[in-house]
């Protein structure tokens, strides 16, 4: 179906933009399918809210049968604490005096555990809980394919195994990973990353167990690779984000444009030539990211109609490849080509329920930066 200005439904027309908007029946599917399919694969479902940043999409994600979330940063965690999540996983690892101590007070309201990736890391933890006379939990990150944090060595998960296990203040709750050279792969060889990482993850759980007895959780995290990873029997948890809202990016990795959620609401401005537009929503309203197939998002309905560049206030719309042909005044919606960082860029998003405007949500943990 060709988008034109049939396709902004009637309560959408008078909405000021740029402007966020989630479609509630997507979201609801996306969420519940994901739920359905881990529970099915038999593993534990720990959602990453980084991409949304949202209590209330968190709360569906917990009612769809979660076990807790994960979030990227450690004011992530308090904000999500202050509305009643209980059980959180920091995906990173705390550093710093300041941190720490923030790390041992939430570790009084709920259930948490950071990353750590070195002795140092380590230690540090073990020191701020010594101090506070308080046992903290922490998963052991594994550098997986990914090239950015985590230990490459099983010797090294071992090693950091037994400095927990002696300093009697850390519980090593298990390990985790993401996955994020998935995004560099081919939809036709995700099962094959998804295996490389499971295999390895498993070697890895069997060195921290040598030292522990046990090694609970084996945690992997990546939306493309979610399907994969819960046909394998190493991991016993999954943390996809991006899947509740999919974009832009997830179309190229595979997944349906027909899935996505979130889009940026936008106002045609110009038509500096028929096969060009201009929008009012640039990389203050979208972000920065940019696909190398689709730019920085395309119009819902349309693939071949998308944002090739941008400057911060305007978009530019390539139709070239496309019939749609927009005048000046229509509205358009745009799949950004990152739903995580432009959901940041954003304090609320307006929740559209067929063809009206029915609730506006709070992006609560948008601005938590430390």
């Amino acid at each position: 179906m060709k988008p034109n200005t049939s396709d902004i439904p009637d309560g959408l027309r008078d909405v000021d933009t740029p402007a966020l908007i989630c479609d509630l029946a997507r979201l609801r599917t996306n969420i519940s399918g994901m739920a359905a399919a881990a529970a099915a694969g038999g593993k534990a479902l720990r959602p990453h809210v980084k991409t949304h940043k949202c209590p209330n999409i968190a709360r569906m994600q917990i009612e769809a049968g979660a076990c807790g979330i994960t979030v990227a940063k450690l004011g992530e965690a308090e904000t999500f604490a202050d509305e009643g999540f209980e059980d959180i996983l920091i995906a990173n690892t705390i550093v710093g005096a300041a941190k720490l101590q923030r790390l041992i007070a939430l570790s009084g309201r709920v259930r948490i555990a950071a990353a750590v990736d070195s002795v140092d890391v380590l230690q540090g933890m073990i020191d701020a809980a010594r101090q506070a006379n308080v046992r903290l939990e922490a998963m052991i990150e594994v550098d997986s394919g990914h090239g950015r944090s985590g230990i490459r060595h099983s010797t090294t998960a071992a090693a950091l195994a037994e400095h927990a296990i002696r300093s009697g203040s850390i519980t090593i709750r298990g390990i985790l990973t993401h996955e994020g050279h998935a995004y560099r792969t081919a939809p036709a060889r995700m099962a094959e990353v998804a295996t490389r990482v499971s295999i390895r993850m498993a070697e890895i759980a069997q060195a921290v167990s040598s030292v522990t007895g046990a090694c609970p959780v084996i945690s992997v995290g990546s939306t493309p690779t979610a399907q994969a990873m819960l046909g394998r029997p190493e991991p016993t948890e999954v943390r996809p984000g991006n899947y509740v809202f999919y974009d832009a990016s997830q179309c190229a990795l595979g997944a349906s444009p027909a899935d996505c959620a979130l889009t940026v609401l936008a106002t045609v401005i110009a038509r500096p030539s028929g096969t060009e537009a201009l929008i009012d929503a640039g990389v203050k309203a979208l972000a920065s990211d940019r696909h190398p197939l689709y730019g920085h998002g395309f119009v819902l309905n349309d693939p071949s109609a998308f944002l090739d560049w941008c400057s911060e206030e305007h978009g530019h719309l390539h139709l070239g490849l496309s019939t749609f042909r927009p005048g000046i005044g229509d509205r358009v919606r745009i799949v950004p080509a990152h739903a995580c960082t432009c959901a940041n860029m954003h304090p609320q998003i307006m929740i559209a329920d067929g063809d009206q405007i029915v609730d506006v949500w709070r992006l609560a943990a948008r601005d938590r930066l430390t």
